[in-house]
């Protein structure tokens, strides 16, 4: 059986960690970064990097802490331009051998703390894989620009237009009009 290929990996041999850890940091170059553009569906990802430090772990587990940092250029919901968002998030992965993860769960449903380990196999983490999972579970799902309008045309109409609003909306503005005026107002124009 043939291992699976990531885009981004980073395979690690954690079997000879000391008690004191090791600080280590990984970074995508170009041609990983354009590989990962389809899998994240992103236009472009500008960096890609993490650091962090392995350390044992409930005897023959690995934890490896550290920060992630990600610059991604998405398209906009509303407007369709590129926006940039930068992805800065902490992670806390624990591994832990299969045969000893199914034991701690046979004997105890809430022997972990917070997740279920992610199983160890052969001494070997691919950390790269899962910085690119990391990525994906802090990406917007649906990237908006702070001042987006939808294109100018006849049938766009936003909810500044139809409560007549200019400039800056707050809670009192949006309180003077009565959602159901809007309504009524619509309905008029539809005769």
């Amino acid at each position: 059986m043939q291992a699976e290929q990531f885009e981004f990996s980073r395979v690690i041999d954690v079997t000879a960690l000391s008690k004191s850890g090791r600080p280590s940091s990984i970074e995508a170059n170009a041609e990983e970064r354009a590989q990962l553009l389809e899998r994240l569906g992103l236009h472009d990802l500008e960096s890609f990097s993490a650091t962090f430090s392995m350390s044992p772990w409930r005897g023959s587990g690995v934890s490896v802490k550290g920060k992630l940092h990600a610059r991604v250029v998405q398209t906009c919901v509303v407007s369709l331009d590129l926006l940039i968002n930068d992805i800065n998030e902490s992670f806390d992965l624990n591994f832990l051998p299969q045969k000893q993860i199914d034991d701690d769960l046979l004997l105890d449903q809430d022997s972990f703390d917070n997740d279920v380990p992610e199983p160890l196999g052969d001494g070997r983490i691919d950390i790269g894989d899962y910085m690119v999972q990391l990525v994906a579970l802090a990406l917007d799902p649906y990237p908006r620009k702070p001042v987006a309008d939808l294109p100018s045309s006849p049938h766009a109409r936003t909810l500044r237009d139809f409560l007549e609003i200019d400039g800056p909306v707050g809670q009192e503005e949006m309180g003077k009009k009565s959602p159901f005026s809007v309504l009524k107002r619509l309905k008029g124009q539809d005769s």
